[in-house]
């Protein structure tokens, strides 16, 4: 993830004079608050750990109570009953689209990201002419640095967002895989052992939503195809 921003990183009004080329010349690129990112990282990987284990754990109970034993793997032929599990995939993301938007919190640091972004532009503008003085190249390196900062914590908090979402996801799309007798596992030719590694795989591939499971699609049809041409 980018936490750094140089000065064309500014967002100016349309129909605005562009940044005066001093500007550039004399601000560094600013990094952000690179240690608290740093430390935040650390704190996303044990989010995202505590998710996949709290998943882990609901799925279990999910695939004893409403899950279906299912004999030995069917691998389908031209992989069409991968557009079942699209369809779930499709219809959880619809499901979250109203959690994803109704975010308060990141529509706060996003506006405080648009008005340290106006600042930073205003300082910089200062920078133009034949003598600028050192002064205003520290407010506007500061401003600058302030507009970083601002940034990273709008990324900060998407991840955050996106980790959460993807645990909800994740256990509404092993409740469908359950209850619809969805095995992806099973479907692509594997056999699990149990019904829930099967459950569990299938809620996280379709949680993980559309794009992944149309990836995956794309690959087993390739392998498919390799072995065919054999």
């Amino acid at each position: 993830m980018k936490t750094g921003v140089w000065i064309n990183d500014l967002k100016t009004s349309p129909g605005d004079d562009p940044l005066p080329p001093q500007a550039g010349q004399l601000l560094e690129p600013a990094v952000g608050a690179p240690t608290e990112w740093w430390a935040r990282r650390g704190i996303v990987t044990l989010i995202g750990l505590g998710v996949a284990v709290v998943v882990a754990l609901l799925t279990w109970p999910i695939s004893d109570a409403l899950g279906r034993k299912a004999d030995g793997p069917v691998v389908v032929d031209g992989l069409t009953i991968f557009a079942v599990f699209f369809v779930a995939a499709l219809a959880i993301e619809r499901l979250l689209e109203p959690l994803s938007l109704f975010d308060i919190k990141k529509e706060t640091l996003q506006q405080e990201q648009v008005a340290k972004d106006s600042e930073a532009v205003t300082s910089a503008r200062q920078l133009s002419g034949p003598v600028i003085p050192p002064a205003a190249v520290t407010a506007a390196q500061t401003k600058l640095e302030a507009f970083a900062a601002a940034k990273v914590k709008v990324d900060i908090w998407s991840t955050y967002r996106s980790l959460v979402l993807w645990g909800v996801a994740s256990i509404v799309g092993a409740v469908a895989s359950a209850l619809l007798n969805l095995h992806l596992l099973r479907t692509a030719g594997i056999n699990p052992p149990t019904v829930y590694l099967d459950v569990l795989a299938t809620g996280l591939i379709i949680g993980a939503g559309t794009k992944p499971l149309h990836d995956l699609t794309k690959l087993l049809t390739a392998a498919k195809t390799s072995t065919t041409g054999s």
